[in-house]
Order: structure tokens, then C-alpha cells, then sequence
């Protein structure tokens, strides 16, 4: 019964961790990808979804050896990460959306919180920074803050057209610093995709669904074989698109333009408030991730031993 817990546990962890990126990808200026970053998810998630579309394991569901796939494939996972993102998407596009019109200030500020203490805590993952980590670094980051401040344009309401957005909205979406759902803006489909969500009209969606299928099929296989042939230069780009990107999340603005504090205000404090609670947010999370990690290294360790004494015994 104990381990049944611990199981259910698990699944309602990832449930919450899909929840969280699945808020992040509906506001346009924060990337799902970063926050399984942040959750130390991430490169788990790339090759979950990469094992998906291996050719070995279509073969395997062609032939309905079920079972076996089932011990190849991280289907539990996946299933819980994605029920908590749908769970955000359908039930936080409303109160998201009057944050974005009504109160756009304090959500950036929160974002930013949580985006630039990421970047403080996840260049650990780099070793060592020589000239050409720093350029790709740096190649990220030009890459996304020029991304960042695009104009948005307008692409016709047609079938073709949300299938190409479903595509690059999802490879974006698991870049960390590139937001899908700003690209969406970008292409002039946010609100379209936005609203059929809400009037859950399953013909828009369905079509949507398709390219962010075909996107997954294509980019996951680029990304998960960088990530393992490539793993500190592909982190250094990473982490410069998540620099890059605090260009949208910067929560003062006159005009759609960045500008800096010049007054000492109530609303100053409540915004230097919410990016510390974001910040703060991050800390913990990583700070509870370590102590996992330290758990586990600890039971592995303690395993090996009593295996050595067995074999002395």
C-alpha cells in the first residue's frame, strides 16, 4: 500500500509540474520549456517524446505488442505532464487572459522573477565557459531578444495556416526563453487559437493539434540528438534564449517599450515584490529537486554497498 502511495505521488507531481507549464505556455513572453527547466524536467520530457515517434517503438504499436511498449516508452509520465497542461489550458485561459488586459505589469513581473532566476541557477549545468560556449551563449540571446520584439503580423484564418502555427508554436514552446504562445501572437493566431479553446471549437483545434504533432515529429529528433552529442554548447544556446527573452518580460513599459524605474512608487514596490516572490519560487523548487537528487544518489550508493558486502560475505 506504501508503494501504491509513493506511485500516486508521483503522477499527482507531474500532474502539478504539466499544470505549471501549461499556465506558462499561455501567457505570450514565457516558454514551457523553461519551466521544465526549472522543475528539472526537461531533457526527461525530450526524450520521453522522442522514444514517441522512434521507429523501433511504432513498429511495437503496429504490432500491438502493448506490453512491451509499455516497458520502453515513459507513457506514465507523458500521460501526467499532459492532463496538467490541458488542465491549465482549459481552465486558466480566462483568468490569464484578464490578467493579461487588465493587470499585465505584475504577471510580467512574476515571469521575470522566475525566468531570471532560472538563468542564475541553471548555468551551473555548464562546466566550463570557454570563447566558444560564450558565443553560442551569446547567439541565443541576440536570437531571442530580436525574436522577442517582433511586430505582429496577420496570417489568414485557414486550415493551412493554424497547422504551420501548431508546428512552430510547439517547437517553441519547448525552447526554454522562446515563447510559442508569443509566436502565436506573432503570426496573429494567439487570440484565434485563444478563443477556439474557449468556445471549444474542436475543428480549429483539431488542425492545431495536427501541426503541433508534425512539429514534435521533426524538432524533438534535432534537439534530443544535440542534447546528447552537443549537451554544454545546446544548454549555452538555451540559456542565452532565456536571457534574450527577459526583453518581453520586462515588466515596465511605456508604449510596448522597455523602460526602467525612474520613480519610487507603491506600484514600484509591488512589482520589485512580485519578481522576488518569483525568484523565491524558483529557489525552492530547485532547492527541493537538489535534496531529491542528494536522496537518490544516497539510496544508489547505499545499494552498491550492500552489494559489495554480500559478495564479502
Amino acid at each position: 500500500m506504501k508503494i501504491e502511495f509513493a506511485k500516486i505521488k508521483t503522477y499527482l507531481i507531474w500532474v502539478l509540474k504539466g499544470f505549471i507549464m501549461g499556465t506558462s505556455d499561455i501567457v505570450p513572453g514565457i516558454s514551457g520549456g523553461t519551466m521544465a527547466l526549472i522543475l528539472n524536467i526537461y531533457e526527461k520530457l525530450i526524450y520521453a517524446i522522442r522514444g514517441l515517434f522512434d521507429k523501433n517503438n511504432l513498429w511495437l504499436l503496429l504490432k500491438r505488442r502493448f506490453k512491451v511498449l509499455s516497458e520502453v516508452i515513459e507513457y506514465k509520465f507523458l500521460l501526467s505532464l499532459g492532463f496538467g497542461i490541458l488542465l491549465a489550458v482549459f481552465t486558466l485561459s480566462h483568468p490569464i487572459g484578464w490578467l493579461l488586459e487588465n493587470q499585465p505589469v505584475y504577471l510580467w513581473a512574476f515571469f521575470f522573477g522566475l525566468v531570471s532566476a532560472s538563468i542564475f541557477f541553471l548555468r551551473k549545468k555548464i562546466s566550463r565557459w570557454p570563447l566558444k560556449i560564450w558565443g553560442v551563449f551569446l547567439l541565443g540571446a541576440f536570437f531571442a531578444y530580436i525574436i522577442s520584439g517582433v511586430i505582429p503580423a496577420v496570417t489568414p484564418s485557414t486550415p493551412f495556416y493554424f497547422f504551420i502555427a501548431g508546428a512552430i508554436a510547439i517547437s517553441a514552446m519547448i525552447l526554454p526563453g522562446i515563447s510559442g504562445s508569443f509566436l502565436l501572437v506573432v503570426m496573429g493566431k494567439y487570440e484565434q487559437v485563444l478563443n477556439a479553446v474557449r468556445d471549444l471549437d474542436f475543428v480549429v483545434l483539431g488542425i492545431f493539434l495536427l501541426g503541433i504533432i508534425f512539429g514534435l515529429i521533426i524538432f524533438i529528433r534535432i534537439l534530443s540528438w544535440l542534447l546528447k552529442h552537443y549537451y554544454e554548447i545546446t544548454f549555452a544556446f538555451l540559456v542565452g534564449l532565456m536571457v534574450g527573452s527577459l526583453r518581453k518580460v520586462w515588466p515596465w513599459k511605456i508604449d510596448g517599450l522597455n523602460v526602467l524605474p525612474h520613480k519610487f512608487t507603491f506600484e514600484n514596490i509591488i512589482i520589485f515584490v512580485t519578481i522576488a516572490v518569483g525568484f523565491l519560487i524558483v529557489l525552492f523548487l530547485l532547492r527541493c529537486n537538489n535534496k531529491k537528487e542528494v536522496q537518490k544518489e544516497e539510496k544508489e550508493d547505499k545499494k552498491k554497498i550492500e552489494k559489495e558486502v554480500e559478495k564479502i560475505v
